[in-house]
C-alpha cells in the first residue's frame, strides 16, 4: 500500500475518533434542564409500560412526555411521536389535537399534520362542534399560514361558519 493508502486510512481513523467523541459529548448532556427532562421522560416511560391496561392514564403520560420533549428538550420530532402514541391510546381526549398540532408545527411537518387532521375529521360520525372545532381551526391555521393556501383557508372558514361551527374564525 502506498503513501496515499495510509493517508486515507489515517483520515478515516481520525474521522471515526471524531465521531465517537462527538457522540459521547452529545449523549452526556451538560445542560441540567435537559438532563432533568430526559430523566423525567424515562420515569414516565417506565410508568407507561407498567400500566398495560389503563389506556387513558397511559395516554396522559405520553402527552406529558410530549410536552417535556417539546418545551424542555426542544425535540419536536420526539414530541410528535409521543403525542401520536397518546392519540392512538385516547383519540377522544380534548388535549390531543392542540398538542399534536403544536409538536408537528414545531417539527415543521405541516403536510403530515394536514393529513392527520383530515383523517381525524373523516373518522368522526358527525361534525359536532366540541370535537371538530379544534381540528377545523387547526386546518384553517395551517392553510392560511405555513401551507400558504389562502383559498382553502377561506373556503373552509366559510363552510364552517355556514355550518355554525363555534370556533369558525379561531
Amino acid at each position: 500500500m502506498g503513501d496515499a493508502g495510509w493517508g486515507l486510512i489515517g483520515a478515516v481513523v481520525v474521522f471515526a475518533i471524531f465521531l465517537l467523541v462527538k457522540s459521547r459529548v452529545g449523549l452526556r448532556g451538560a445542560d441540567p434542564v435537559q438532563r432533568s427532562g430526559r430523566a423525567r421522560i424515562a420515569k414516565l416511560k417506565r410508568e407507561i409500560f407498567s400500566h398495560k391496561t389503563d389506556r387513558a392514564h397511559r395516554a396522559a403520560l405520553w402527552r406529558k412526555a410530549a410536552e417535556i420533549a417539546l418545551d424542555e428538550l426542544g425535540r419536536p420530532y420526539r414530541a410528535a411521536t409521543y403525542a401520536r402514541r397518546a392519540d392512538k391510546l385516547d383519540p377522544d381526549a380534548k388535549e390531543a389535537v392542540p398538542l399534536i398540532a403544536r409538536a408537528f408545527r414545531r417539527a415543521r411537518r405541516f403536510r403530515a399534520l394536514e393529513r392527520l387532521l383530515w383523517r381525524r375529521l373523516d373518522r368522526m360520525d358527525a361534525l359536532d362542534d366540541s370535537r371538530s372545532s379544534p381540528i377545523v381551526a387547526e386546518l384553517i391555521t395551517l392553510y392560511s399560514g405555513p401551507l400558504r393556501r389562502p383559498a382553502q383557508a377561506r373556503t373552509l372558514e366559510r363552510l364552517w361558519a355556514r355550518k355554525g361551527g363555534a370556533n369558525a374564525g379561531a
